[in-house]
């Protein structure tokens, strides 16, 4: 999380965590190989005829090699494919039963802390997350979220945010289409080690990232506030893979060809490849949803702490979640949470207890945190996260999460009052 947030930690500390997202001392490759051989012939999609031992990534799950399957068809010669379809393959590590062990710590370290120091339910987001941790290290629950909201995404974002396309899963081994991208993560690690500027600096890259925000933004306001409010719960840099073909070029080239020889070509790339599909959050109900929905539409038409209207409007619709804020927290308190809780833009701030009694403020104080709100609250803030990254590399800003969903949170409301 710290990893992607250089708006609160120093550029020294976000740097090294960013390991922690796709640089994890990896399992051996051999091993991991003949755990997906043996996954493969189970799925009818083996064998292998290339394996490449160095992972593409490693975290704390799993392990993502390139690889590519043997030819099955003997048309694939002509589709490029005479050595077999390139694909990631990746394979869980050996030594996630550790898990549920190391989500008890950090719940009793939350617990501590909330008890003595910050006023924030924290259990209630360790509580989710042990929850939702069994669905995770189920390799076949991230193969059904790629097909079902990644393909979701690809279609309302009109090709701009991609999921890679999934093959085949078992509990422990997940096929898709390996993509052509590099992730944010190691982009900014490799630029810090260099000391100077790469492929991806400079105004173009500038521009591009303008671009990737706001398309990201909206394909988050689409997935939670549309459809049945399934969405990807973990946006951090790792996830997120910078095409490496030039996307510009390929399109004009499509935009003037003929129609027999565009249909040769191949389709440009997207802004950005989003992987990982594992951790999700949702279903909502559309109640649940036209909650959140009025959340939105109530901080994106609030003129701000003079704005007493909106700024009350933002605080009740932040109780209508289930946020219990505590007694002395104000109208205008309860919405300066609100809009550091899920509106990228401004940054959420909470007080330690020694903190409000020298100063007798009672912002950030959070009794209650839903379960169910803590994937959302966390996706905004790594979304916030991104945006804060961007803008210091010199991308103009890309606005409000709640302007850029108002649309969207619209729609929602109509939705559950037709329903």
């Amino acid at each position: 999380f710290f990893s992607g947030r250089p708006d609160l930690v120093p550029i020294e500390w976000t740097l090294p965590l960013s390991a922690l997202c796709d640089a994890v001392e990896p399992v051996d490759g051999r091993l991991a190989r003949a755990v997906a051989e043996m996954e493969l012939a189970h799925l009818g999609l083996g064998p292998l005829s290339e394996w490449v031992d160095q992972p593409l990534g490693s975290a704390s799950v799993a392990q993502v090699h390139a690889a590519r399957l043997a030819p099955r068809h003997r048309r694939w010669p002509l589709w490029g494919m005479a050595n077999g379809m390139p694909v990631a393959v990746k394979v869980r590590r050996p030594d996630v039963h550790r898990f549920p062990r190391d989500l008890r710590a950090v719940r009793f370290a939350a617990g501590i802390l909330q008890a003595l120091e910050l006023d924030f339910d924290l259990v209630s987001g360790i509580d989710e997350l042990s929850e939702r941790m069994a669905a995770e290290l189920d390799l076949r629950n991230e193969y059904a979220n790629t097909l079902s909201v990644g393909a979701k995404v690809s279609r309302l974002s009109r090709g701009a945010i991609v999921a890679p396309s999934a093959l085949g899963a078992t509990e422990r081994c997940l096929v898709v289409s390996l993509v052509d991208g590099v992730p944010l993560s190691m982009l900014a690690r490799g630029v810090a080690a260099e000391g100077a500027e790469s492929a991806h600096s400079g105004a173009l890259a500038r521009l591009f990232a303008g671009r990737m925000l706001r398309a990201l933004y909206k394909s988050y306001g689409q997935m939670i506030l549309l459809g049945d409010g399934t969405f990807h719960a973990d946006p951090h840099p790792g996830n997120l893979l910078v095409p490496s073909r030039p996307r510009t070029m390929l399109r004009a080239l499509r935009a003037i060809a003929p129609p027999g020889i565009r249909a040769l070509l191949p389709a440009p790339p997207p802004l950005l490849w989003l992987i990982d599909w594992g951790q999700c959050g949702g279903p909502m109900t559309a109640a649940r949803r036209a909650q959140l929905a009025e959340l939105f539409l109530a901080l994106s038409e609030s003129a701000g702490p003079s704005d007493t209207r909106g700024e009350a409007r933002v605080a009740t619709s932040l109780h209508a979640l289930g946020v219990r804020t505590g007694e002395k927290t104000d109208e205008a308190a309860a919405a300066e949470l609100a809009r550091g809780m899920f509106d990228a833009g401004t940054v959420l701030v909470v007080e330690t207890k020694a903190q409000k009694a020298t100063s007798g403020s009672s912002s950030g104080l959070v009794e209650t945190l839903p379960k169910d709100l803590f994937l959302v609250l966390r996706t905004t803030q790594m979304l916030r996260g991104l945006g804060a990254a961007a803008e210091r590399a010199g991308a103009p800003p890309a606005g409000s999460l709640s302007r850029a969903w108002r649309p969207y949170a619209r729609r929602a409301r109509a939705a559950a009052a037709a329903a």
